[in-house]
C-alpha cells in the first residue's frame, strides 16, 4: 500500500530508551538528606595581627630567679637534722647560762648559739617547704594527708620564726656587748677573723628575712660606718641596693639610691668580691628601668664578660645566662637588626666555628620585636636569619616575615598576598627537600594556617557575618579567593588532619573540606557561577561525610544551575528546537565537554543525595529546576535517550511546577528524534503510553491560559503518534499474511479516529491543527480500499473533497477525486464515476 508522503518511516529498534541509559540515570546506594536552602557560611577566625599605634618598649622583668641564687649569706650551714640541732642548742644554752657575763668564753657561746639558731631556721624552713609541696601534690588524691601536711608546714613556720628571733637576739647582744670580739683573732686576713663586722652583716641579713627593713638598714649602716675595711662592705652595699631596688618599683625616686649602692659594690673588684657580677647585672636593670638603654646594654655585656673571665665563682653560669637573656630585649630598643649577628656572636657563648646560640639570641630578638610592634625591624632581622641560617628553620623565619608583613601592612592586600606567596614557595621547597618529616610537617602547618586564617579573615571582612555587613570590596574578595585556591591545591585532607591551629578554638579548627567550602561560599557571594560549582564539588570530594557535605552538594547544584541559566538567557532552555527536523548534524550525539561533564556530575549527586521537603515550595522548585537543567544538558548534547528519560521524570512527577509542561514537550521532542532519526521504533509505544498521562496532567484541569501553546504541541504529538501507529499497521499489512487485511482495517479506523479527534472541527473552522489532515484522510481511504472495504474508502474520500472542510483544493484531494471516479466505475455507478472524472 502506498501512503501519502509526510509520515515518518520507522524501522529496526523496538526499544526506545536502553537499559544502560536507565541504569546510568538511576540513583543507587545513596542515602537522601534533607536540604531546603543554601545557608551562608559561618566560621570563626582569630583576630588578625594589627600594628600598634605606637611601638611598645620591652619592659624590664623582675629578676627574682637570679636574686634568689646570689650567695648573700656565705656562712657554712651544716646539714644536721632538727633533733641534733636542738640537742646542740640545749647543751650550748646550758653552758651559756652557767658562764658568768665577764667570762671570755661568753661571747664565743653567744656566737655559737646565734649560728645554731640560723642553722635550725634553715633546716626547719626546708621542712616547711617540703611539707607545703607535698600538701599541694596530695590535695586531690589524699585530702586528709594534705591537711596533715599543711598543719605540719604551719608548725614549721612558727619554729622558723622563733629560731630567727633567737638568732637576732644573740647577734644583737654580741654586737653591742662584745664589739671587739673576733672568733679567730689570730688569722692574718680580716675576712677570716669573724669579727663584729661579720656579726653585723648576719644580723642585718636576719632582719631582712624577718621583713624588718628599718633594723636591717641600721645594722648595715653601722657595718659601713665602723668597719670601712671589712670584706662585708660589698654585701652591705648590695643589701642597700636590693632594698632601694625593691622600693623603686613603687617609688621611682629610689632608682638613684639603688644606682649608687650597686656602684659602691662595683668598687670592690673580683674575684675577691664575688658579688661584682650580680651588682653589675642589677645595675643594668636600674639603667633599663630609667630608660638608659645604651648603659643597660653595656652593663649586661660586662656581666657576660665577667662570667667568661671568672667561671669558677659561685652562680656565675646562671648569672651569665640571665644577662644573655636580658640583653636581647634591651638590644631591641636601641640596636640595629642588620648588626644583630655581629653584636650577639661574641656574647652568645658560641665557639668561633658555631652559631647555634647566636641564632637563638637573634630568634629571641625577633620574637620581642614582633611582640612589641617593631614589625619593620623584625622583617629585616628574619630576612638576615633566612640568609645566614637557611635550612630547617627557613620556613619558620619566612612565617615570621609573613606575620610581620601582615601586621605592618594591615589593610593592604597586595603586599600580604605577595609575602604569603613567598611562604608557599618556601613550603614547596621544604616539602621537596631532605628535611626530617617533623620539620616538613611544621612548615606545612604554619603555611596552611597563615593562608587559611588570612583567607577566612578577609572573607568575613568582605562578606560580613552575624548581621554585620561586610565591605563588599572586590579586591578583598579576590585576594581571599586566591589564598583559598592555594590552600585547596597545595594541601591534602591527611595533612590537615595532622595540623594544629593554636590561635583558634579546637572545635573550630579548619579542615581542607571547610576551607574549600569557604572558598566556594566566597565565589557564590561573588556570583561567580562558572567557578563556584567546581569549588563546591571539591569541598564535597574532600569530605563526603563531613558536616558541610550536604550543603556542598546543594550549593554546587545551585551554582551549576545558575551557570546553566546564564548560558540560556530568558526562556531559551524551555524551547523546542523544531519537531522532526530533517537532515542535521545536531542529531548525532556529541562528546560532553568538561563543563557539561562536571555540571551533570553535580546535578546527579544533588538529585541522588538531596531530597527537599515536599511542603517547602522554594526548595522543591530548586530541586525540579536542577532536574530540568540536567535533562536539557543531555538534550543539547544530542544524548536524546538520557534527555528523554530525564524530561519524562520531570514531566510526570512534577506537574505542579512551571518546568513540568516544558519538560513534557521536550521529552516528546527527544523521543520523536530518536524514532525519526535513530530508527527507534519503540519510542512510538513509549510516547503512546506517556501522552495520555501528560494531557491529563497539563491540559484537562486548572487554568490553561499559559499552557495553550504547550497543550497544542501535546495534541499535535498525540495526533502524530496515532498517525505513526496507523502507518506501522499499514507496513505490517504490507508484509502480508493471514492478518494483513485486519491490519489495514485497523489502520483505516485509526486514521479516521485522528480525523474525528483532531481534524474535523479544526478543518471546518480553518484552525492550524487542520494541517496534514488531508494526508490522514487520503491514507485512511487507501487502507480501507486495500482491505476491500470500498464503501468506506469512498465515504472517506468524499469527506476529503467536501468543500466545508477546506481540503478540496489540496493535492491529496485532487488525487482522491480521480480515485472516486475509479471507485464508482468499479461498482458500475457510471454517472458518478463520470462526474468525478470530469
Amino acid at each position: 500500500m502506498t501512503l501519502w508522503p509526510g509520515g515518518a518511516n520507522a524501522s529496526g529498534d523496538a526499544q526506545c530508551i536502553s537499559s544502560e541509559v536507565r541504569t546510568e540515570l538511576t540513583c543507587s546506594g545513596t542515602s537522601l538528606k534533607t536540604a531546603t536552602k543554601r545557608t551562608p557560611l559561618k566560621f570563626k577566625v582569630p583576630m588578625a595581627d594589627r600594628p600598634t599605634t605606637s611601638k611598645v618598649s620591652p619592659k624590664p622583668a623582675d629578676p627574682t630567679s637570679v636574686t634568689k641564687a646570689v650567695p648573700r649569706h656565705d656562712g657554712v650551714l651544716r646539714d644536721l637534722g632538727r633533733r641534733l640541732l636542738m640537742q646542740e642548742i640545749t647543751n650550748v644554752t646550758r653552758l651559756y647560762k652557767a658562764t658568768p657575763p665577764d667570762n671570755p668564753d661568753r661571747p664565743r657561746l653567744m656566737r655559737r648559739l646565734a649560728d645554731n639558731y640560723v642553722e635550725l631556721e634553715s633546716a626547719v624552713f626546708r621542712e616547711q617547704i617540703e611539707a607545703q609541696d607535698a600538701a599541694r601534690r596530695n590535695q586531690q588524691r589524699a585530702p586528709r594527708r594534705a591537711a596533715e601536711l599543711k598543719r605540719k608546714a604551719r608548725v614549721a613556720a612558727k619554729v622558723v620564726k622563733r629560731a630567727r628571733q633567737r638568732a637576732i637576739s644573740f647577734y644583737e647582744r654580741l654586737a653591742t656587748q662584745h664589739r671587739s670580739y673576733c672568733r679567730f683573732p689570730h688569722q692574718k686576713k680580716l675576712a677570716n677573723r669573724g669579727c663584729t663586722d661579720e656579726v653585723l652583716y648576719y644580723l642585718a641579713y636576719e632582719h631582712e628575712q624577718a621583713r624588718d627593713l628599718a633594723k636591717a638598714r641600721d645594722a648595715y649602716l653601722e657595718l659601713i660606718g665602723h668597719w670601712p675595711a671589712s670584706t662585708y662592705l660589698p654585701n652591705a652595699f648590695l643589701a642597700f641596693g636590693e632594698l632601694y631596688f625593691s622600693e623603686a618599683q613603687g617609688k621611682p625616686s629610689r632608682w638613684a639610691l639603688a644606682l649608687q649602692a650597686y656602684q659602691k659594690v662595683l668598687e670592690h673588684k673580683p674575684p675577691t668580691n664575688k658579688l661584682w657580677g650580680y651588682a653589675q647585672y642589677k645595675l643594668g636593670y636600674v639603667h633599663w628601668n630609667q630608660g638608659r638603654h645604651a648603659k643597660a646594654l653595656d652593663a649586661f655585656k660586662k656581666v657576660i664578660d665577667f662570667g667568661t673571665r671568672y667561671p669558677q665563682l659561685p652562680n656565675t653560669k646562671g648569672l651569665t645566662e640571665a644577662a644573655r637573656r636580658d640583653i636581647v630585649p634591651v638590644y631591641a630598643l636601641v640596636g640595629n637588626p642588620k648588626l644583630a649577628y655581629n653584636f650577639f656572636k661574641p656574647l652568645s657563648g658560641d665557639r668561633s666555628d658555631r652559631t647555634t646560640k647566636t641564632f637563638a639570641m637573634m630568634e629571641a630578638l625577633g620574637r620581642i620585636m614582633m611582640d612589641t610592634g617593631h614589625f619593620g625591624q623584625a622583617i629585616t632581622l628574619y630576612g638576615d636569619l633566612l640568609k645566614r641560617n637557611a635550612g630547617q628553620r627557613s620556613c619558620d623565619y619566612q612565617a615570621q616575615i609573613s606575620k610581620a608583613t601582615m601586621a605592618r601592612e594591615s589593610g593592604k592586600k597586595r603586599p600580604i598576598v605577595a609575602v604569603l606567596k613567598q611562604q608557599l614557595d618556601l613550603y614547596r621547597t621544604s616539602a621537596a627537600s631532605g628535611h626530617p618529616a617533623k620539620t616538613k610537617l611544621r612548615c606545612a602547618n604554619v603555611t596552611a594556617a597563615l593562608l587559611s586564617e588570612t583567607a577566612m579573615a578577609w572573607h568575613l571582612e568582605a562578606v560580613g557575618s552575624g548581621g554585620v555587613k561586610g565591605t563588599g570590596d572586590p579586591k578583598t574578595k579576590a585576594a581571599a579567593a586566591q589564598l583559598y585556591r592555594w590552600v585547596s591545591a597545595q594541601f591534602t585532607t591527611r595533612q590537615f588532619a595532622a595540623f594544629k591551629f593554636p590561635r583558634i578554638v579546637r572545635e573550630d579548627w579548619p579542615t581542607l573540606a571547610s576551607v574549600r567550602y569557604a572558598h566556594a561560599d566566597l565565589l557564590y557571594a561573588q556570583q561567580d557561577w562558572a567557578t563556584c560549582g567546581p569549588a563546591f564539588d571539591a569541598a564535597y570530594d574532600a569530605d563526603p561525610s563531613g558536616p558541610n557535605a550536604t550543603e556542598a552538594l546543594f550549593a554546587a547544584a545551585i551554582c551549576w544551575r545558575k551557570l546553566f541559566d546564564s548560558m540560556h538567557p530568558g526562556d531559551t532552555h524551555r524551547r523546542l528546537e523544531g519537531t522532526l527536523a530533517q537532515g542535521s548534524e545536531r542529531y548525532r550525539p556529541k562528546e560532553l565537554g568538561t563543563i557539561q561533564r562536571n555540571m551533570l556530575k553535580a546535578f546527579d549527586r544533588y538529585i541522588c543525595n538531596i531530597k527537599p521537603p515536599t511542603k517547602d515550595r522554594a526548595a522543591m522548585e530548586q530541586y525540579v529546576e536542577v532536574k530540568f537543567a540536567r535533562a536539557r544538558t543531555y538534550y543539547e548534547a544530542a544524548h536524546f535517550g538520557k534527555a528523554a528519560l530525564a524530561f519524562q521524570n520531570v514531566a510526570l512527577q512534577h506537574s505542579d511546577f512551571g518546568a513540568g509542561v516544558f519538560a513534557a514537550n521536550l521529552y516528546l521532542e527527544s523521543a520523536n528524534i530518536m524514532r525519526d532519526k535513530w530508527g527507534k521504533d519503540g519510542c512510538v509505544a513509549d510516547m503512546g503510553r506517556a501522552v495520555p498521562k501528560l494531557v491529563k496532567l497539563y491540559c484537562t484541569q486548572g487554568d490553561l491560559t499559559d499552557r495553550e501553546q504547550q497543550c497544542a504541541v501535546l495534541a499535535r504529538v498525540g495526533r502524530d503518534l496515532d498517525r505513526v501507529t496507523a502507518e506501522t499497521l499499514v507496513r505490517a499489512g504490507d508484509r502480508g499474511g493471514p492478518e494483513a487485511s485486519e491490519k489495514y482495517v485497523a489502520a483505516g479506523e485509526l486514521y479516521l479516529k485522528i480525523w474525528k479527534r483532531h481534524g474535523e472541527r479544526a478543518c471546518r473552522d480553518i484552525q492550524p491543527s487542520c494541517q496534514g489532515q488531508d494526508e490522514v484522510l487520503y491514507n485512511a481511504a487507501q487502507a480501507f480500499q486495500v482491505a476491500h472495504l470500498l464503501a468506506k474508502a469512498i465515504r472517506v474520500r468524499e469527506i476529503l473533497v467536501d468543500p466545508q472542510y477546506h481540503l478540496d483544493r489540496s493535492e491529496p484531494a485532487r488525487k482522491a477525486k480521480y480515485e472516486l471516479g475509479a471507485n464508482y466505475q468499479a461498482i458500475a455507478v457510471y454517472d458518478k464515476a463520470a462526474g468525478w472524472y470530469e
